[in-house]
Formats: C-alpha cells, structure tokens, sequence
C-alpha cells in the first residue's frame, strides 16, 4: 500500500515509533491471505502529539474526526 514506507521515514528519526494494527500485517494468518482486503492502514502511537506536529510540518493535512485520532492521505495511502 503506498505510503507505508514513507511514514515511518519520516516519522523515525524525530523518534516516533508507530505500531502497524491491521491490515496486510495480518493477512498472513488468514487462510487464504489474498481475501484480507484493506483500503487503509491503521496504526497506533503513543506519541501521538509529536507524531500529528512531524507530520503537519511535512505539509500533511490531517482530518482530525476526535480525541487523539486523525486520519491523512500520503502517496496514494490512506492512514486512520
């Protein structure tokens, strides 16, 4: 999926470290991997400020729908 690279790229050297929820991550442990379809990437962080502030300096828009959670378009990649 595009963009999942990219995030960590950017996110990584201002040390934020994401974790990959679900999605092709878990693909694998289904039994047939190819019907684990995904339109978006969901990931956790629990640096969430920071991570929301490198990414908006990056020129990233972020709709924000509630409490600690947005969601952002990068490289054809939907992330929640």
């Amino acid at each position: 999926m595009g963009g999942c690279p990219e995030v960590g790229v950017i996110l990584a050297p201002a040390g934020v470290q994401l974790t990959l929820l679900k999605g092709k991550s878990v693909a694998q442990y289904y039994p047939v991997p190819e019907q684990r379809c995904s339109c978006d990437v969901d990931v956790f962080t629990e640096q969430f400020d920071k991570a929301c502030e490198v990414l908006e300096s990056e020129d990233i828009e972020l709709e924000k729908a509630m409490y600690k959670d947005v969601s952002f378009t990068m490289d054809g990649g939907h992330f929640e």
